[in-house]
């Protein structure tokens, strides 16, 4: 359950971080090309968010494949504790 609440902290603070650097992006991005037509940043706005946004996704759904691995760890560990046990008596 500890493990659950930490993976789920980790990938909402990646969430964040993604849109936060999407933010930075766009703001850098206005700031270097405030002299070219609006057209231009509206498209470029588009497109760092859709970049943001797969980038989050991607690593959430990593985040979620390996959180079930990090699940069974505490279960292989036990296994390989009563292996120990057995082998020591």
């Amino acid at each position: 359950m500890i493990v659950l609440v930490a993976v789920l902290h980790v990938r909402f603070a990646l969430v964040v971080v993604f849109v936060a650097a999407a933010v930075v992006a766009v703001y850098v991005e206005l700031l270097l090309l405030s002299k070219i037509n609006v057209n231009v940043h509206v498209r470029t706005i588009i497109a760092v968010s859709f970049d943001a946004y797969n980038a989050s996704k991607y690593t959430v759904k990593y985040i979620q494949k390996h959180s079930t691995r990090i699940g069974r760890r505490p279960r292989q560990v036990n296994t390989l504790y009563k292996q120990l046990i057995v082998l020591m008596e």
